[in-house]
């Protein structure tokens, strides 16, 4: 089960993965700057859902307690991967669980992954963010309690 995924977060030719290098260079070096607003800036944005600020506060909440030198080098390595390449490697049934709205994965990857993955099913969830796991935990529950009966 794939949610809040990609495979590559930055843009390629034929490919949208969300943010560009430019947008990825700013982000090091917000985090850089300031790590601790840079977290709360980026738990809000990637959350979305403002009518909920619980959810950007206990995701930035999260954020703030690593330390900012571990995070920058973990945060290189998810948003610079590429594992287009390992898709076709997967021969397990997939569920792909995709927000409407998610700042970080845009619908395109839900759909690139459905279309790399054999024997895949994407659900484009009603939902708002890049963790909709947090933010509309009934739908996903009911699509993964439909999924493993199925």
């Amino acid at each position: 089960i794939f949610v809040g995924a990609s495979p590559r977060y930055l843009n390629d030719t034929n490919y949208v993965g969300g943010f560009n290098q430019n947008d990825l260079v700013a982000l090091f070096q917000a985090m850089s700057a300031n790590y601790h607003a840079w977290a709360a800036g980026f738990g809000a944005a990637v959350m979305g859902n403002p009518q909920r600020p619980e959810l950007a506060h206990e995701f930035a909440s999260t954020l703030g307690q690593l330390r900012p030198d571990i995070a920058q080098q973990v945060a290189r390595v998810i948003f610079q991967s590429d594992h287009r390449a390992d898709l076709p490697k997967v021969r397990v049934p997939v569920v792909i669980l995709q927000a409407q709205q998610d700042l970080a994965v845009p619908v395109a990857v839900g759909e690139y992954l459905q279309r790399h993955l054999a024997n895949s099913q994407l659900h484009l969830l009603d939902a708002t963010g890049h963790f909709p796991h947090l933010s509309a935990p009934d739908q996903v529950t009911r699509i993964i309690q439909n999924s493993l009966l199925s």
